[in-house]
């Protein structure tokens, strides 16, 4: 790890550096992200329900069953890209360490923090991620016949979700959340608190999934994750969540830190609450 970062001791030192660490052409880039992939999401939209007319009826479930999977594929890739950002890299690797890393050290060490972010903030990286299906979901519209339109469907829903996922975790961490939220939390449409809780137990290492969570269970009891751990320590003999835990161990030796100085001066305290009372009596 970098000199830069030796200093840091606690938590509040380290979320400080983190939003230094947020420069304008990083703002930049979310506000193209987010502007463009908004006009090209609507855009699809509006072809999807224009096509719905002339659609032939007997395909419709077929149109739904697009839908539904798009947002069981979303869940799938935000599992893998979070753990991607959580297992592997530091704030040092080129263009995604000081950007993309960082965001998920900051949420980390102090999960609060994208609660504070604004929509720009907190969705343009998903926006990015989201463009290429939402644009092949426009390719497609265009090029193939209407009993072919599923893939737009399933483009559509997969990238809408895509896109939301960030605001969604965030809600899963918000003490304050808008009525219709709770009740989609509640429906297990979109994650839920108590599902998300589990990723932030322990080591961090578990339940990625954080579209809706529908996939975590599953694929926590295959092991999936600590098999892809295996074949790329292998291939590249890097250690698994190495730079996570660097930061996490700042916070903890702060933590207990304190809570030292908090037990020695209680004793004291109590030391001289005791020499009183014998003084007085």
């Amino acid at each position: 790890m970098g000199r830069a970062t030796e200093h840091l001791e606690n938590k509040t030192e380290c979320t400080e550096y983190f939003i230094s660490q947020y420069t304008k052409p990083k703002r930049f880039q979310e506000i193209i992200s987010v502007s463009l992939f908004t006009v090209l999401e609507v855009w699809l939209l509006c072809l999807l329900v224009k096509s719905l007319a002339s659609f032939p009826a007997h395909l419709l479930p077929g149109l739904v069953g697009a839908f539904f999977f798009g947002i069981v594929a979303s869940d799938f890739v935000s599992g893998v890209v979070h753990w991607m950002a959580d297992t592997w890299g530091n704030l040092d690797w080129p263009l995604v360490g000081s950007t993309f890393i960082r965001s998920f050290r900051e949420h980390h060490v102090n999960p609060q923090a994208m609660c504070l972010h604004d929509v720009i903030e907190t969705n343009g990286d998903n926006c990015l991620v989201a463009l290429p299906p939402v644009i092949f979901g426009l390719f497609c519209f265009q090029h193939e016949e209407q009993a072919q339109s599923f893939m737009p469907a399933f483009c559509f829903s997969f990238s809408l979700f895509i896109s939301l996922t960030n605001q969604i975790h965030g809600w899963a961490h918000a003490v304050k959340i808008p009525a219709y939220v709770r009740a989609l939390q509640w429906l297990w449409i979109i994650l839920p608190r108590r599902i998300h809780a589990h990723h932030h137990r322990g080591f961090h290492d578990d339940y990625y999934c954080i579209t809706n969570g529908w996939l975590n269970k599953i694929l926590s009891i295959l092991h999936f994750w600590r098999a892809l751990e295996v074949i790329v320590s292998a291939l590249t003999g890097l250690i698994p969540r190495e730079d996570d835990q660097y930061w996490l161990a700042k916070v903890q030796r702060a933590r207990s830190l304190a809570l030292e100085q908090t037990r020695a001066a209680q004793s004291k305290t109590f030391a001289a609450e005791q020499r009183a009372a014998e003084a007085a009596s």
